[in-house]
């Protein structure tokens, strides 16, 4: 269920603040109000004995189940970093690409026609 951070245009005379109290911060692709923290909820199905597992461990540690699996994921998942290459790297990189190409090239023909000869094309000039 989508929580609101006002009333539906359909709901009149409706006190806005009481509404969004009743049904919590608005979600994350919302545009946050005065007062309010955009946040975003992901639903996981996960396997019991995964779910089981997070929930001792953050009992253990005294938090709440979303905060220790969202703590989880930060240390074992890191953001993405760019990476630069070098230009070594990238002469590398490149080299390795010709190589394929030339190998490619190598290969027997295996057939003498052209291109177009093999797609055939229509009196209209489209392929056949």
């Amino acid at each position: 269920m989508r929580a609101l951070s006002a009333p539906p245009s359909y709901v009149k005379n409706v006190n806005a603040a009481a509404h969004a109290a009743k049904v919590g911060p608005p979600p994350i692709d919302c545009v946050a109000e005065p007062g309010y923290t955009c946040r975003m909820a992901i639903l996981l199905e996960l396997p019991p004995t995964l779910e089981g597992t997070l929930q001792r461990q953050a009992e253990f540690r005294g938090v709440p189940v979303a905060q220790f699996t969202a703590k989880w994921i930060e240390q074992h998942f890191p953001a993405a970093q760019p990476r630069t290459l070098t230009a070594e790297q990238i002469e590398e990189r490149f080299q390795r690409g010709m190589k394929i190409v030339k190998a490619c090239q190598a290969l027997p023909r295996l057939d003498g026609r052209t291109a177009d000869e093999i797609i055939g094309y229509d009196s209209y000039g489209l392929p056949a």
